[in-house]
């Protein structure tokens, strides 16, 4: 194997990120993401000073802008050489964290096999990934000169000592190689065919190796001023892009699980019957339930239509700020950067742009449910209110009728007393005398009736007559009315 060469000014960078703010969230949201992510710089804490400064321009209109006071760092505790910086980059956190393991490695010569130490030093104060993602960078400059293969076996040494397994074709025809001003750039990472969580995603990896004649001052000044701010920058976009992309995919999965209870709900107003009892409540709570659906998945589908939007334009960013990063005038120089950029605008984009189209269906359907069932309710509706009056113009009707039979009975009874007083007047009343006391009869013999009793009977009789005779009449005028009534 070729004798690889050593590396001065080695280090490994951490450039993750995590959420400052999301649509909708308030400000107790938007404090409780700034301190979750103040929790990355444990070792040492901030200061009360620091944090004041950290929150003072995290609250300004910058889109990026470092948090921390010049030089905008957090170093670590002796003898350790390295830090934590901290940025805003539009509505998210970045975190920067460097080591280049004790602090006599600034000036010695290190090897892949001292990465792994520097590799462990910084694992141990970042081990929750970032939530939107992460990009490492890892760079040195080169104790002498080398060809093309022996930059690939020292990169390939390199990846190694950070555990990464390298793909067999990995770099076969420089497609994972560029330049970076002087530097040899290399990249290694993987894109799923379906996004994993972040706990299982493997990040970026860069690794810039500068050439071992440029200048120290020139080479830290290019890190510190150019390298570092651009490529966090860039990275944020990629891992911005990919996280959208694993939205998106949740989101489908989301969508695609209502589908049956769409099928449901539309199976349901279909075969609604026509004549039930309890329709009107069975057609309100379909009505209701599928509401319920229908918010819930317009809700999905918006989100999957704004991460549409928000792929294309972090797309957009992601090619201006890698065109910046390498200081080409045109993406098409851009190799392994453009790589990726062609896999969003013609895999990304257009699979969340045909999922939206197509489950937009189902949310057209769904509405068209809901209109007749809300139709069937209007009719329904309109049904049972028309039963109610018909109801309670029958009860109306029965309550006159009592009130006229009522009318008639007493009018009858009233005719019928009429006659009885009447006929009561035509009868003489017979007051007997002493004379004509009634004798003494003998057994079983029958008595003969007083005048007086005569009259009672009579003018009962033609009273019960008369008030019978009224009732049938009124009653039967009553009908012939009843006949012509419309």
């Amino acid at each position: 194997m070729t004798q690889l060469p050593g590396l001065r000014y080695l280090n490994l960078d951490i450039f993750c990120f995590d959420h400052r703010e999301g649509l909708g969230q308030d400000g107790e949201k938007l404090a409780s993401n700034r301190e979750q992510f103040l929790t990355r710089i444990a070792n040492p804490p901030l200061s009360d000073e620091e944090i004041k400064t950290f929150k003072g321009r995290d609250q300004n209109s910058t889109r990026f802008a470092y948090l921390l006071p010049t030089p905008y760092i957090q170093a670590f505790k002796e003898p350790l050489d390295g830090y934590y910086s901290p940025a805003k980059i539009g509505d998210s956190y970045g975190l920067q964290i460097n080591c280049s393991g004790y602090r006599d490695w600034a000036t010695k010569t290190c090897t892949a096999q001292d990465l792994q130490e520097i590799h462990q030093i910084i694992k141990e104060r970042h081990q929750t990934p970032g939530q939107l993602g992460e990009t490492w960078l890892i760079w040195g400059k080169l104790t002498e000169a080398c060809s093309d293969d022996c930059l690939t076996q020292l990169a390939q040494e390199l990846l190694k000592s950070v555990r990464r397994d390298i793909p067999s074709n990995w770099n076969e025809q420089q497609q994972n190689q560029g330049k970076w001003q002087e530097a040899t750039l290399f990249e290694l990472s993987e894109i799923p065919n379906q996004p994993l969580p972040l706990q299982q995603e493997k990040p970026q990896i860069l690794i810039v190796l500068f050439p071992h004649h440029l200048s120290d001052e020139t080479l830290l000044n290019a890190v510190q001023t150019q390298l570092y701010p651009e490529l966090m920058q860039v990275a944020y976009y990629r891992s911005k892009i990919l996280w959208i992309y694993h939205q998106t995919r949740e989101i489908k999965q989301k969508l695609k699980n209502q589908a049956p209870e769409i099928q449901k709900t539309t199976a349901i107003v279909k075969s609604s019957p026509q004549e039930n009892s309890n329709r009107l409540d069975s057609l309100q709570s379909q009505l209701e339930t599928g509401f319920e659906i229908y918010q819930r998945y317009v809700t999905w589908l918006s989100y999957l239509d704004e991460y549409r939007y928000a792929l294309q334009v972090n797309s957009d960013n992601y090619q201006k700020r890698f065109c910046r990063f390498l200081n080409i005038d045109s993406p098409q120089k851009g190799g392994f950067f453009l790589t990726f950029q062609d896999y969003v605008t013609e895999q990304f984009i257009p699979q969340v742009t045909n999922d939206f189209n197509t489950l937009s269906v189902s949310s057209a359907l769904l509405d068209n449910s809901l209109k007749t069932t809300e139709g069937f309710i209007r009719l329904e509706e309109t049904r049972v209110q028309a039963a109610q009056q018909e109801h309670d113009r029958e009860q109306q009707q029965q309550e006159i009728d009592r009130d006229r039979n009522l009318q008639i009975v007493i009018t009858a009874i009233g005719g019928g007393l009429g006659v009885a007083g009447v006929t009561a007047t035509a009868y003489p009343y017979i007051r007997p005398t002493p004379e004509e006391a009634v004798p003494i009869l003998p057994p079983f013999s029958t008595p003969r009736l007083h005048p007086g009793v005569e009259s009672v009977g009579v003018s009962l009789g033609l009273g019960v007559l008369s008030a019978v005779v009224v009732y049938g009449v009124l009653q039967f005028g009553r009908t012939l009315r009843g006949r012509d009534r419309p």
